[in-house]
């Protein structure tokens, strides 16, 4: 299991200014570096979405020395060859069939 950021209130990073998406990137950074003693943070765009992030964004995570970022975009990943900050996944829905709640 990983621990990784979602942002400080899960906004829309797209929708806020420079700065306004360096404090919530940085103030979630702060905490998982400060509370569990992290070294190698990753990152998760709220919503996941290619839309709702963007190159300020991607610049900010960098700056901040994050590790990489997964959007949601569902394929296979090589991870020597993909941009680190724009990092495709599965999410847990996708692998398994979803039931009928009766």
């Amino acid at each position: 299991m990983i621990v990784g950021s979602h942002t400080h209130s899960h906004r829309v990073l797209s929708r806020l200014n420079y700065q306004e998406q360096l404090n919530e990137l940085k103030i979630s950074f702060e905490f998982l570096k400060d509370t569990f003693n992290l070294k190698d943070i990753v990152f998760c765009y709220p919503y996941g979405h290619t839309h709702t992030y963007n190159k300020d964004t991607i610049k900010i995570l960098q700056n901040l020395d994050y590790h990489s970022a997964f959007n949601t975009l569902r394929d296979t990943t090589c991870i020597t060859k993909a941009d680190k900050y724009q990092l495709q996944r599965f999410d847990t829905v996708d692998l398994y069939p979803r039931k009928e709640i009766i």
